[in-house]
């Protein structure tokens, strides 16, 4: 079986793409045929995977490798018109050599070039598309909100029409299969897609642990420390961490908030942070190195992901590796990952008292969070690990192909 990847950047950047990045690496090692098609790729994602480059297990092409990027979506017309046609002549090329392949596409460009091939090639093939939100299940408000931060309300007006439209496309083409990573999106996708609804399958999202600094994974503390990671955005829902942080703070003095990550929000938490009198207990870290992050995820009490609004919580396996507890919004999907009280707590999203409490009793109880992060350890390895990933990919992968 070939497998291959249709991917924004090969790359650690975000969530969607160290999940390409994770299932190319994985089932090169089972000893698949696996192809890389995408923008560009980053080094240091190369780099991790040079022996599978070299012995010729793994293959990465750069369909735009000299372009400059902010995120990982690309939005100039002639870098998207350059993807479909370079990707389309390598596909075309790919295919008229290999009789059993499995096409994988990632949003948004990607699954487009998927779809392109699908409905003009000559060949047959499997195509599979991964959804790691739908938005649109949030409402046409939520979706201008998201755009709000970065535009004007015009523009931010028709960007939320555009995004709603194109989602309701892509998730109503003909598939042969969409994973996804949690229940709650599968219901989502299922109420959204009226072509797809019987070939939902749940692939839950994993990390990588070889990625995370061993003397760090092996050398862990539970200092008074709450850590943030993520993108500084809205529905992050950092101002309620913020004053909870502020009732922690009355008694716990010697309590830190470490926030890493950046995006459109940071300036106005910082401003709240200012007003709060929080200054010298909130350190704002901005997009810190891997390394940065695992030194704070090794000395936190506890890692914290408040949003209302996720696909999956890749940070809750980060903190889980690092034999950390969670407290997360009470959510969907969240609180399907997180057991109450056994790998961490659930709290109201928007009380910031109930936060509080929460972000207290484990300050005060090092204990707890030492046996919470163990359970939390041991659910990783027996649930999430890549290698579990991989072997329900696969079973999949031949599923549809079949």
């Amino acid at each position: 079986m070939k497998i291959i990847y249709l991917a924004n950047l090969f790359s650690f950047s975000s969530g969607s793409e160290y999940l390409f990045w994770i299932y190319a690496k994985y089932m090169a090692l089972k000893g698949y045929d696996i192809t890389v098609l995408c923008y560009k790729a980053e080094n240091d994602a190369l780099r991790k995977v040079e022996y599978l480059l070299r012995n010729d297990m793994l293959k990465v092409y750069e369909l735009c490798p000299n372009l400059e990027h902010r995120g990982v979506l690309f939005t100039d017309i002639i870098s998207n018109l350059l993807y479909i046609k370079r990707g389309s002549i390598i596909l075309e090329k790919i295919l008229s050599k290999e009789k059993d392949v499995i096409v994988h596409s990632n949003p948004y460009m990607p699954v487009l070039l998927g779809l392109l091939v699908k409905n003009t090639s000559n060949s047959d093939f499997s195509h599979i598309l991964s959804i790691y939100d739908v938005a649109s299940s949030e409402g046409l408000k939520f979706i201008y909100k998201w755009f709000r931060e970065t535009s004007n309300s015009i523009v931010a007006g028709m960007k939320s029409l555009v995004a709603r439209a194109y989602e309701n496309l892509i998730l109503n083409m003909t598939y042969d299969g969409i994973i996804v990573l949690s229940l709650a999106t599968l219901n989502d996708l299922r109420k959204l897609s009226t072509v797809n609804r019987n070939n939902i399958f749940m692939v839950p999202g994993t990390i990588d642990p070889s990625l995370y600094d061993e003397k760090y994974v092996n050398n862990i503390s539970y200092e008074p420390i709450v850590l943030y990671i993520g993108r500084l955005v809205w529905y992050k829902n950092l101002e309620t961490l913020l004053l909870a942080f502020r009732e922690v703070s009355k008694e716990h003095k010697d309590a830190k908030l470490v926030i890493i990550g950046d995006g459109p929000s940071r300036e106005r938490l910082e401003r709240l942070t200012v007003r709060l009198g929080l200054r010298n207990n909130v350190n704002f870290l901005g997009k810190a190195p891997e390394s940065t992050k695992d030194y704070w995820l090794s000395r936190a009490r506890v890692v914290v992901n408040p949003s209302i609004y996720e696909g999956f919580g890749l940070t809750i396996l980060e903190a889980w590796l690092f034999k950390k507890p969670v407290i997360v919004s009470n959510v969907k999907p969240l609180a399907d990952l997180v057991e109450n009280s056994k790998t961490g707590l659930l709290f109201n999203n928007h009380d910031h008292r109930n936060l509080a409490e929460k972000l207290t009793s484990l300050l005060v109880d090092e204990g707890s969070s030492e046996r919470m992060g163990m359970r939390g350890r041991q659910v990783f390895e027996t649930k999430y690990s890549p290698n579990k990933i991989a072997i329900m990919l696969e079973k999949l992968y031949h599923k549809v192909s079949a």
